[in-house]
């Protein structure tokens, strides 16, 4: 059984300094894989790019990406692409890292994977982010929904105003009025698309 997957890395992706690649910084793009069967799989990178392909136990964690890296690959696939072979159990999850061997290389590339079942690939988003300030506090919390198809993940933004010494009167009145709310924005889908 064979599956297709296609992205592409831009100047909006995110960056990370890879294993063996010094202090520089490299485009990345880093998906969960769960297999439902335990089998060998193999990973086939395509593109115009050289690309690097890393497999992690979870959790992949980009500031440290030596910790929990099972094997990385920078050849093996046609044209400088990565290969990479593994054998998973069944249920096991891994983070495959698709980057670039040289550090400002962006454009398309597909993954090729195959293997006697199919594999549950989604993208991973490796943490929560929280920024504070003195008035505002925004939280974005990140899940993966593991499925087939379509590749979906969501991305939820809260903003809650907290008040100061200063604003405390102001927001007093203005609650028996009108109740201050915290803002919750829509979830945002990102989506890939399957061969």
């Amino acid at each position: 059984m064979q599956l297709c997957y296609e992205n592409v890395l831009t100047r909006n992706s995110t960056k990370f300094s890879r294993p063996g690649g010094g202090e520089l910084t490299y485009y990345y793009m880093a998906f969960q894989v769960t297999a439902l069967t335990s089998a060998s799989y193999k990973f086939v990178g395509y593109s115009r790019m050289d690309t690097y392909g890393y497999l992690y136990t979870l959790p992949f964690i980009p500031s440290s990406p030596q910790s929990n890296l099972v094997v990385a690959k920078d050849d093996g696939g046609s044209q400088g692409n990565f290969q990479i072979t593994v054998a998973f159990t069944v249920t096991q999850s891994m983070i495959l890292v698709v980057t670039t061997y040289h550090p400002e290389d962006i454009g398309e590339f597909n993954i090729s994977i195959h293997g006697p079942a199919q594999l549950s690939l989604t993208p991973y988003i490796s943490a929560s982010n929280t920024v504070t300030n003195t008035n505002e506090t925004t939280s974005v919390e990140t899940t993966a929904k593991t499925t087939a198809t379509p590749i979906i993940t969501t991305a939820t933004t809260v903003t809650t105003k907290v008040a100061t010494k200063k604003s405390t009167k102001r927001t007093t009145r203005r609650t028996k009025k009108k109740p201050i709310r915290p803002t919750i924005t829509a979830p945002t889908a990102v989506t890939g698309r399957w061969n």
